[in-house]
């Protein structure tokens, strides 16, 4: 009985112990990477607003960027990868039926343009300027 408690114990604190050993700084690498997807999920279904409701979200998103960029260039980067890697993903079942804003466009290929093709690749690459306006 008591062998069996014990191995429970283990299989239990194993995914906790291995967890652990991964470095925390990779571990919030992923948490943005995993937020820009699902960040990028949101807005390809963005209801129709009013256009004022569409610029203070735009310009909420855009805050939360640069604030990114400023504290942590290299989450920052690889936020823009994966929502690069998304919108790019996206545009290939986007069609007329998608409706999305002239915003939404402008947006998308501010990401398209400035995220690496490959959101490994942000795990290396080092920050980058911007190479167009958002």
């Amino acid at each position: 009985m008591k062998r069996t408690a014990v191995h429970i114990i283990f299989l239990i604190c194993l995914p906790v112990g291995v967890w652990s050993q991964v470095n925390p700084i990779e571990r919030g690498h992923r948490f943005y990477a995993e937020l820009a997807h699902a960040d990028a999920m949101y807005e390809h279904t963005l209801p129709k607003m009013a256009i004022e409701d569409e610029i203070d979200f735009w310009t909420d998103q855009k805050t939360f960027e640069r604030h990114l960029a400023e504290n942590d260039p290299q989450a920052y980067q690889i936020y823009l990868n994966s929502k690069g890697s998304a919108y790019r993903a996206h545009q290939k079942i986007c069609g007329t039926h998608c409706g999305h804003s002239e915003q939404y466009f402008r947006t998308a290929s501010f990401y398209m343009v400035n995220g690496e093709a490959e959101d490994i690749m942000a795990y290396t690459a080092e920050p980058k300027e911007p190479k167009g306006k958002n």
